[in-house]
């Protein structure tokens, strides 16, 4: 009889309570990194640090020999590459890095606030005037237009091409990359700059109505996740019950379910992130999207990967910290039930 409760014990642990336990441990860990205080905002802060160096040195990716393979592309980075500034530079001059440190970061805050109550959903939003000043100045329209003028002249079929485009206000990126002349230049900037001017000045980043009263959608939400661990919790008390014939028994079973519930969680987490960082520096050029784009080559993916290792770095440490806090914690518990199951039964043989 005992050695049957020992199997059936032993199916429920292995089968039913540990994988329960783990799963808990995952999602209610991860929903709890990813729903702590600054998660939302601290990342596009981290994206905003790093956009300045990541601009910066795909364009130099770019200017190596046989990085772009589309032609049309390699005459628009030639022609951009003899102006007087380039285009990292345009970007820091206009602010563009500037806005997405101090507008979209606090955007974010504000999508975060409004979520625990502090701030009315009707209030959050994203201002793009900063943005669109920065992308319509003279400075911005000089570039350009220094950009179109020192293109190759087009062939009559080109120019017909852009003229075309340029009445019907279609989108200008598919042309061939030529110089459709002074009166076809300037239309075609202003098109540009007018479509620029066209979005709207500030975009709202939350709907529905307002609570009535201040409600922390995320912490509440957090700690009703912990209710989650009652399901494997009385999966393993059952297979404890089931398999161990006696009050040691018990918590020794409970303890070993514990301890490798906690266990693989623990371990898993370490692993994956060291997997998945180490993967992104894998040449995306030899995956198949690779095939796809005149743009994901060597050069250029390795720039990415290395400044996107960073935020997804960042990104992980953030969900998967209160994983390990979790998986360490029940560990404790499953050595300490360990412990004292045997305690007790060296005091109940003497």
């Amino acid at each position: 009889m005992q050695i049957a409760r020992k199997i059936i014990g032993a199916f429920v642990a292995v089968f039913v309570a540990v994988p329960v336990l783990c799963g808990v441990i995952w999602a209610v860990g991860a929903a709890q990194g990813a729903l702590s205080e600054g998660f939302i905002s601290e990342v596009p802060k981290e994206v905003a640090r790093e956009a300045p160096a990541l601009v910066k040195e795909l364009y130099e990716a770019a200017q190596v020999p046989g990085a772009v393979k589309d032609a049309n592309a390699k005459m628009w980075l030639a022609v951009a590459a003899k102006q007087e500034i380039s285009p990292p530079e345009l970007l820091e001059k206009l602010g563009v890095y500037s806005w997405l440190a101090n507008e979209l970061s606090a955007a974010m805050k504000q999508v975060e606030d409004a979520a625990r109550g502090r701030l009315n959903r009707s209030e959050v939003s994203l201002d793009l005037k900063p943005l669109k000043a920065a992308l319509v100045s003279p400075d911005a329209r000089k570039y350009l237009a220094g950009v179109l003028d020192q293109l190759p002249d087009c062939t009559p079929e080109d120019r017909a091409d852009w003229s075309a485009a340029v009445i019907e206000k279609r989108e200008l990126s598919q042309l061939r990359a030529c110089n459709p002349g002074n009166t076809v230049t300037k239309t075609a900037v202003d098109l540009v700059l007018d479509r620029v001017l066209a979005i709207p000045d500030e975009r709202k980043l939350m709907k529905g109505t307002d609570m009535p009263f201040r409600f922390d959608a995320l912490a509440t939400a957090g700690n009703l996740l912990y209710l989650l661990f009652l399901v494997p919790l009385g999966l393993v008390a059952l297979a404890a019950g089931i398999g161990g014939t006696s009050p040691g028994g018990f918590r020794r079973w409970s303890g070993a379910c514990l301890m490798a519930g906690a266990a693989i969680p623990l371990l898993a987490t370490s692993l994956i992130k060291a997997g998945l960082l180490a993967a992104m520096h894998i040449d995306p050029a030899h995956w198949d999207m690779g095939k796809h784009s005149h743009f994901w080559t060597s050069e250029t993916s390795t720039v990415l990967a290395r400044h996107m290792t960073g935020i997804t770095s960042m990104i992980m440490d953030r969900v998967f910290s209160p994983v390990w806090m979790m998986s360490a914690v029940i560990l404790g518990v499953g050595v300490l039930l360990l412990v004292l199951s045997f305690v007790g039964r060296t005091r109940a043989q003497s």
